[in-house]
C-alpha cells in the first residue's frame, strides 16, 4: 500500500484497525440487527431494520476493500495532523491533550465514514453498517459502541501489524 510507507508505526495502528472493524462490519461480522434495546420498541426498529437490510444489493468484489483503505488513509492522516499540532503545543500542554476522532452512524454513516463511502462510490452499501454505532479513536486506542445502548469496548491493537504489513487485509494474520 503507497500511503503506509510515509508513515511511522505507532500512528499507523489505529487507523488500520478502526478501518478494518467497519469494513468487517460491513462484510457481515456483527449481527447489524442487534441495536442493543431490548425493549418492544428496540424489537419492532430490529424489525424493521431486517427488512429493510433484506433488500441490499450484495457489494461488487473489492468494493469493501476500497472503502478500508481509504478509510485507514483518512483516519492515518488525520492523527497524523493531530499528532503535528500536539508537537507543537507547549511542553507543559502535552500531557493534558489528549486529541480523538470519533466517528458515528445514527440513522445512517456521517462524517469521515460516509466521506470513504462516496469516495470510493460505495454509498449503496452504507445500509450495511451498524446503526446507532460509535467509535473513539486515539493515538493509543481505538473503543467502539455497536449499536444503540451498547457499552464501550476496546479493540485490539497489533502494534505490530504497521510494521509488518503483511498481507493485503490488516494485520490480522489471516
Amino acid at each position: 500500500m503507497w500511503f503506509l510507507k510515509r508513515r511511522t508505526k505507532p500512528l499507523l495502528a489505529p487507523a488500520l484497525i478502526a478501518a478494518r472493524w467497519w469494513a468487517d462490519e460491513m462484510r457481515g461480522g456483527y449481527n447489524r440487527f442487534n441495536l442493543g434495546d431490548e425493549s418492544d420498541t428496540g424489537g419492532i426498529v430490529v424489525a424493521m431494520a431486517t427488512l429493510h437490510y433484506g433488500r441490499a444489493d450484495e457489494p461488487k468484489a473489492g468494493s469493501i476493500d476500497a472503502f478500508e483503505l481509504y478509510l485507514a488513509r483518512a483516519l492515518s492522516d488525520e492523527l497524523y495532523r493531530l499528532e503535528a499540532i500536539r508537537k507543537k503545543l507547549d511542553p507543559k500542554q502535552r500531557p493534558n491533550w489528549h486529541p480523538v476522532i470519533f466517528l458515528h452512524v445514527d440513522h445512517g454513516p456521517e462524517g469521515m465514514l460516509l466521506d470513504a463511502l462516496r469516495a470510493t462510490k460505495t454509498t449503496g452499501l452504507s445500509m450495511s453498517i451498524p446503526t446507532k454505532s460509535s467509535m473513539s479513536i486515539t493515538t493509543s486506542e481505538v473503543k467502539v459502541a455497536c449499536g444503540y445502548q451498547s457499552d464501550w469496548v476496546e479493540l485490539p491493537i497489533d502494534w505490530s501489524c504497521a510494521a509488518g504489513y503483511h498481507n493485503d487485509r490488516f494485520c490480522s494474520g489471516d
